[in-house]
């Protein structure tokens, strides 16, 4: 029986990631999943595909301000640890485990190094960049101004942290959770995808 190959690619906002998940897929002649991934997951799960993009890579804050009634605040307890984010993470989840069983892919973001981690025929790779080239990246695709821009790659890579983080064993952007980190500001996309 063919082993299955999964390509992992995490990456920081504004590094090209889609781009080279794409031209790696091309290469290989398999799907890359990305957007696609949370169409996979509403199908497969029954879920609604908008309620899957809204919490798509989010956490529930965890923040609960407690009223003194232990019934409500019992409540409020189990809706944070059973939050729309996390019933949006097992359905992600459960998808990219049956797209890896099922097929060889590119799969984007969602912690799949870390739900994948240990398989066979995985590769995980993370892709960071320069600040500025990730600023003119981020500020030409979307119609931003430069000083937007920023606040937006600084916002994204924050709630990126912060979701790996939380459901993952390893950090986000560490060379230790990856098998290999390249950096597309040297290399450009199709570099990146060509290594």
């Amino acid at each position: 029986m063919k082993q299955n190959i999964t390509v992992c690619i995490g990456r920081q906002y504004g590094s090209g990631g889609r781009k080279v998940g794409e031209l790696v897929a091309k290469k290989l002649g398999v799907t890359c999943y990305d957007k696609l991934l949370i169409q996979e997951a509403a199908r497969k799960s029954g879920m609604n595909e908008n309620f899957l993009k809204k919490n798509d890579e989010r956490l529930t804050d965890a923040i609960l301000p407690f009223s003194g009634n232990c019934f409500a605040d019992a409540a409020d307890m189990g809706n944070l640890f059973y939050s729309a984010g996390e019933t949006a993470y097992a359905a992600e989840k459960e998808a990219i485990l049956t797209i890896a069983e099922k097929e060889s892919s590119v799969i984007i973001g969602r912690c799949a190094s870390s739900i994948l981690a240990g398989r066979e025929g995985t590769l995980s790779v993370f892709l960071y960049a320069d600040e500025e080239s990730r600023i003119a990246r981020i500020a030409q695709r979307n119609g931003l101004s430069h000083h937007a821009a920023r606040e937006r790659m600084e916002k994204v890579d924050r709630m990126r942290r912060r979701y790996f983080d939380f459901y993952s064993m390893t950090d986000w952007g560490k060379p230790e959770s990856y098998d290999l980190m390249l950096s597309t500001s040297a290399l450009g996309t199709q570099g990146a995808a060509d290594v």
